[in-house]
């Protein structure tokens, strides 16, 4: 995390590089806030359709039995 001059913190990333020629030193910094506000956007909109799956799993379990359970007395009558 890195405060930026404006006083907002920022999640940086940062690399520290020594090339082979040892004729300098640079070091290569990211900002990758946005890109960890969209991972997180993306889990979360996972997380709903996954729900959503669940859900419409658990309402076919509940309503097969029923559809039988109502459909039975009119095989009945037929009878």
């Amino acid at each position: 995390m890195q405060e930026r001059l404006d006083g907002k913190v920022r999640s940086m990333n940062d690399h520290l590089c020594i090339p082979a020629a040892k004729r300098g030193t640079f070091v290569l910094m990211a900002d990758i806030q946005d890109f960890q506000q969209y991972v997180q956007i993306q889990c979360e909109k996972e997380r709903r359709e996954t729900i959503r799956h669940m859900a419409a799993g658990t309402a076919n379990i509940i309503l097969n039995p029923l559809t039988v359970i109502k459909g039975t007395p009119q095989l009945l009558e037929k009878v």
